[in-house]
């Protein structure tokens, strides 16, 4: 097999090409991570010198000189990295693996909530039929004396003697011994 010289001009020309769109994906990136730190800095010499350094939001008090410009900076490092990605002729293939991932999450969150919940809710319903568990009447439980403060679905809130008000997942009262007493 023998190559001629418009092959390897072809493969050279190939080569050079991936080297230049790789080194200016290169320069988007470490540009936007130079221009979003100078711009952090430039941010926290701002407000350093402004009259603000608190903020409130939602009864969320938040300091101005940590948040603000930490948030300057994050939004443009994720815009140089969008701009490589689409420079590189990327953008749909990782669109679609991040809305691959986020379906995945969300549906790991649903069943991992659900295995939580549902057990509960179970206990529960068993629970608020037993004619014994009333509120006001003395209970316990795993170390715990009290009286049943409230109960339900998901949990039932015993008040100790001292006044501390426990609250004990329904799903326990499957697998622990309790005594209810008169």
């Amino acid at each position: 097999m023998a190559f001629n010289l418009e092959t390897f001009i072809g493969i050279n020309n190939k080569i050079i090409l991936f080297v230049n769109q790789l080194s200016i994906v290169l320069l988007i990136l470490f540009g936007g991570f130079i221009i979003g730190k100078l711009a952090e800095k430039l941010a926290l010499l701002l407000i350093k010198n402004s009259s603000f350094k608190r903020i409130k939001i939602f009864s969320l008090d938040f300091n101005v000189e940590k948040v603000i410009p930490k948030i300057i900076s994050y939004i443009i490092y994720a815009a140089a990295i969008f701009f490589s990605i689409s420079y590189a002729g990327l953008l749909s293939i990782v669109m679609w693996a991040i809305i691959i991932i986020f379906v995945i999450a969300v549906i790991y969150s649903f069943f991992s909530t659900a295995k939580e919940i549902f057990p509960n809710i179970i206990a529960g319903i068993r629970i608020k039929r037993n004619p014994n568990f009333k509120i006001r009447k003395k209970i316990e439980i795993g170390g715990v004396n009290g009286e049943i403060a409230q109960i339900n679905f998901s949990e039932v809130r015993v008040t100790t003697e001292q006044g501390d008000e426990i609250h004990i997942p329904c799903r326990l009262f499957l697998h622990k011994k309790y005594v209810i007493k008169k």
